[in-house]
């Protein structure tokens, strides 16, 4: 994930506020203001300011049907951010037309809709802010909002209390722009009232984030359980024998879950899992515990791939240095290996500029020396990383958003790169093309169109695919569950292709209690879904996280709700803890979730142990005294 991406999603810090709106744009019963501090029409004083060289355009739209009264404004975004720019770079501004009084209560409301949005979520992303128009720019309100993929117009409203006394002229409220990614974006209805001081901004009806299908007794809930006691677990029969073959009768038996086979796992910077640190401890011990997957989050990119060979060249890496090394990525590998936990390669080819070392945009003209660079590529990292075992690679990753590379090479280049991973992947690695398309709130469009058919494109030109991977970052526009599995359960019909939740995470702003619930509810539909192989996290600590807000464990370890939400899964309701009793044929029986168990049992004061493992068709494990028979 780019530092863009990571600097917008940081940068507004209060919570999200937007629902699907109600039929036409109708807001709630709001206190008598006291004022509007920027006129009767603050969205014909809005302007646009733009400070980067990205190219940004707006255009008012006269009122319509389809529209908030007094029209709207059209914003289009093209292109990603401009490095180093901030959310605030680009935005609508407007100046205040009357003064405000410290401690007054502030209210903005508008509606907005997302025409399109190259974001991971499909949401149109913006942030709302009222402040001084000079320096220390107290903040009355600041907060990020977004708009749904579907196209569905939402109404924003955020509030807060002036932090001094604002005159005629010298506060502004702002909708910032900058979003990473190209979007465009529908503004209209604005409104800035003056409630007063009496008026508590927790008692305003703002907006909250929720989703279909959250209660407790939803319909969906049932149903996947059932699927997940038919899909995801297996029968194992543990025979207890004496030294002479002969079944023990009447024997306790543990059978304790190791690992899953169903790969849950996370996103990692590798250097992490060789730290020698007090936090890397922490970081394996958790993978360790959690894990039966493991993807190393950057390492393996192109671009970090050449800077982590400079960075060797350098010399060895001193203790809490997490720069990108070759040899670090490489032993991260290995200790994931070591573990017995699978490792995943993300990705070959990301094929933006953006993404790419830059030298190669120097021969766009080029399509022989630029093949050639990218085949060089594939062969040097896949060679390198073989010893290893990683057992699934993201060979192309996001070519909605990304075609400069494969568009300069021309036809079958995706194709040719699926063969040539194939060849020197290590035997039987699965690979993977990796995108965004689906499982946003109302999934459909030209979007999730070329995914698919960029997949059966794939197909049929015999590159050896073996999954779709789902990205599946979620923001504040949330899908139900039931929508996800009917989602999830049409895209494997039509593609006939596994389905890899590679990269989830969920940041409704800072309404954490949603966060969990979507986390625990989104977790427990892929896993009950056949066409879902594998879930992996995109980070898990704060310290280590591209989206912070997102993350399980806060900098200190503390879990957040939704670790709890993850925990009481993973390692809890889907986490075989099983105890029984032989019969009279020595023979106890459990029924576990698929994985690696350790089976143990006392005979006579005598430990027996074996592991064994739970699968697709019946297990047996054997467990053999060597006490004398009675």
């Amino acid at each position: 994930m780019d530092m863009i991406r990571a600097l917008l999603a940081t940068a507004l810090t209060l919570a999200a506020a937007t629902v699907p709106a109600a039929e036409g744009f109708v807001s709630p019963a709001l206190p008598a203001p006291a004022g509007e501090p920027f006129g009767s029409d603050p969205l014909a004083l809005l302007t646009l300011t733009n400070s980067t060289a990205r190219s940004a355009v707006c255009e008012r739209l006269p009122a319509g049907a389809d529209l908030p009264p007094g029209g709207a404004l059209r914003v289009r975004l093209d292109g990603p951010a401009t490095p180093g720019s901030m959310p605030w770079h680009i935005q609508l501004t407007a100046p205040s037309a009357a003064a405000m009084a410290k401690g007054t209560t502030l209210l903005v409301e508008f509606w907005m809709r997302t025409e399109s949005s190259a974001a991971e979520t499909g949401e149109g992303l913006a942030g709302v802010v009222l402040e001084e128009a000079q320096a220390p720019y107290a903040k009355a309100i600041e907060q990020e909002v977004a708009a749904p993929s579907d196209g569905a117009w939402v109404r924003v409203a955020a509030a807060g209390r002036a932090k001094s006394d604002y005159r005629t002229g010298r506060a502004q409220v702002n909708i910032t722009l900058n979003s990473a990614r190209s979007q465009a974006l529908l503004i209209g209805g604005l409104r800035v009232l003056d409630l007063g001081p009496a008026v508590e901004p927790r008692d305003l009806p703002l907006p909250r984030i929720t989703y279909e299908g959250r209660e407790p007794d939803a319909p969906w809930r049932a149903a996947a359980q059932a699927r997940i006691e038919t899909l995801r677990k297996g029968d194992l029969a543990v025979r207890v024998v004496d030294a002479q073959g002969r079944p023990r009768a009447g024997v306790p038996v543990a059978v304790d879950m190791v690992r899953h086979a169903f790969p849950f796992g996370i996103a990692i910077n590798g250097s992490w899992l060789v730290d020698p640190g007090a936090d890397g401890e922490r970081c394996r011990a958790w993978v360790r515990d959690n894990c039966s997957i493991v993807v190393l989050e950057n390492d393996l990119k192109w671009g970090p791939w050449e800077w982590g060979l400079a960075n060797d060249r350098q010399g060895p890496p001193a203790a809490g240095d997490h720069r990108h090394s070759r040899t670090r990525a490489l032993a991260a590998l290995r200790w994931l290996k070591d573990q017995g936990i699978a490792a995943r390669g993300h990705c070959l080819v990301w094929p933006g500029w953006t993404y790419l070392p830059q030298r190669l945009r120097a021969l766009a003209g080029d399509p022989a020396r630029l093949a050639a660079e990218a085949d060089g590529h594939i062969t040097d990292i896949l060679d390198a990383t073989a010893p290893c075992g990683i057992v699934e690679w993201d060979v192309v990753n996001e070519s909605w958003a990304n075609r400069d590379l494969s568009g300069a090479i021309g036809p079958g280049a995706l194709a040719g790169w699926f063969r040539l991973a194939a060849a020197h992947a290590p035997p039987g690695c699965r690979l993977f093309y990796n995108d965004y398309a689906h499982l946003r709130r109302a999934p459909g469009g030209e979007f999730r169109a070329f995914v698919e058919e960029l997949v059966l494109g794939l197909k049929r030109d015999g590159a050896p695919i073996a999954g779709l991977g789902i990205q599946s970052h979620f923001g504040s526009s949330l899908p139900g569950p039931a929508a996800v599995l009917a989602e999830l359960e049409a895209v494997h019909g039509r593609i006939g292709l596994p389905l890899g939740i590679t990269e989830f995470d969920v940041n409704p702003a800072e309404q954490e209690d949603v966060q969990a619930d979507f986390t625990r509810d989104f977790l427990t539909a892929c896993f009950s879904s056949p066409a879902v192989s594998e879930f992996l996290m995109w980070g898990f600590w704060e310290g280590q996280h591209w989206l912070k807000p997102a993350a399980l464990y806060r900098q200190d370890w503390s879990p957040k709700a939704n670790a709890r939400a993850w925990e009481s899964l993973v390692r809890g309701a889907w986490w075989t803890r099983a105890r029984a009793v032989t019969d009279a044929d020595g023979v106890a029986r459990v029924r576990g979730f698929k994985g690696l168990h350790r089976v143990t049992a006392s005979v006579d004061g005598l430990a027996l142990s074996t592991d064994a493992v739970i699968g697709e068709r019946p297990a047996e494990a054997l467990l053999g005294a060597t006490v004398p028979a009675r």
